[in-house]
């Protein structure tokens, strides 16, 4: 099998397959209306402005993370100015909110009642501040089950994802919101394998394989972003068609 995969057959992804490092991308069969995932993104950008993160909010974060994005220029595995909407979180909360090892926990004292990253995923919910317009299409769709950490990750032009893996065995979700022909996606310890995602179309990535990320666009790549729990993916495998 391809390392990209599209116009699969359900019974060729079996666990094991899923599990192992032998794929890179999993293009999905379903699709999503473009008009109207774009006037939902659209409206976030101007209802929910406010609630948008990024790493210039000094006093919601750690001063470990603080300290190395002022410094570095860098968050985790993240260099320039990356941001996004955080959707799923523990508890209902209305201000920006960043990822589970960045908050301060005197703004986020509920970090401290998940002390693995297993329970707080399993205890994240989609906020009710995005459940309107066609993202409740895609809650019907995905569930929380599919929505796990949910974050809309916005790459401003120049972003990176430096080469890693990750050692969290949930694979990842993404539905391009808005992209350009210059944002990459890339696999393997030295790039060698690259992808473009396209708007209106899903994807599954496999965080165990070696992957990066640039947006050399000029414009901004911004995808929702999750975890799947394993036993859905069936589920969402099977699904075709026009979500």
């Amino acid at each position: 099998m391809n390392r990209y995969v599209k116009d699969y057959t359900v019974s060729d992804l079996t666990d094991e397959f899923i599990l192992s490092e032998d794929w890179d991308v999993i293009e999905f069969n379903l699709r999503l209306d473009t008009v109207k995932l774009t006037e939902y993104f659209n409206e976030v950008k101007a209802k929910l402005h406010y609630l948008y993160f990024d790493f210039n909010y000094s006093e919601r974060l750690t001063p470990e993370v603080n300290e190395k994005f002022q410094t570095t220029n860098m968050v985790t595995n993240y260099l320039g100015e990356v941001g996004g909407w955080t959707i799923s979180w523990p508890v209902e909360k209305d201000i920006p909110i960043p990822g589970r090892t960045q908050g301060n926990l005197a703004i986020y004292p509920e970090l401290e009642l998940y002390p693995t990253k297993e329970d707080f995923y399993f205890s994240c919910k989609v906020l009710k501040q995005y459940k309107f317009g066609y993202f409740n299409s895609i809650y019907d769709a995905f569930t929380e089950k599919g929505l796990r950490q949910a974050i809309f990750s916005n790459h401003k032009p120049g972003v990176k994802t430096l080469t890693h893996h990750d050692d969290f065995i949930k694979k990842k979700l993404h539905l391009p919101l808005e992209t350009n022909p210059n944002a990459y996606f890339y696999f393997g310890k030295n790039q060698e394998r690259q992808y473009q995602f396209e708007l209106g179309k899903a994807y599954l990535i496999n965080p165990a394989v070696y992957h990066s990320t640039d947006n050399t666009g000029n414009t901004n790549r911004t995808h929702l972003i999750s975890r799947v729990d394993l036993d859905f993916m069936p589920t969402l495998f099977s699904i075709k068609g026009i979500v």
